[in-house]
């Protein structure tokens, strides 16, 4: 597992925590959570999405424009420049081989 990448939407204000692990068929899942709420140690969680589909390589767009995490908390969105950071960090993590 790689380490958490910490990212700031400079629209509202609020801060996540990001993490990348691999399920148990060895696929990379990256984890979204806001750091206001301390429901776990990384915040409370938000959602989760394959690295495949946020960097854009199993064909459904990636998370370069800004992504929607959770439709119905407004605060829960990442702006594109954020986006762009959770793409440097997943890249990074795979060529570490990590995460």
């Amino acid at each position: 597992m790689t380490g958490i990448l910490k990212i700031t939407n400079d629209e509202n204000g609020v801060t996540f925590n990001v993490r990348i692990v691999k399920n148990k068929n060895g696929n990379r899942l990256v984890s979204f959570y806001d750091t206001r709420y301390p429901h776990t140690k990384y915040g409370q969680f938000i959602s989760k999405y394959y690295a495949l589909t946020l960097t854009g390589e199993d064909g459904f767009g990636d998370c370069s424009d800004g992504l929607c995490l959770l439709g119905y908390v407004d605060d829960w969105y990442i702006t594109e420049q954020n986006g762009k950071d959770v793409l440097a960090f997943i890249k990074a993590a795979t060529n570490k081989g990590e995460g």
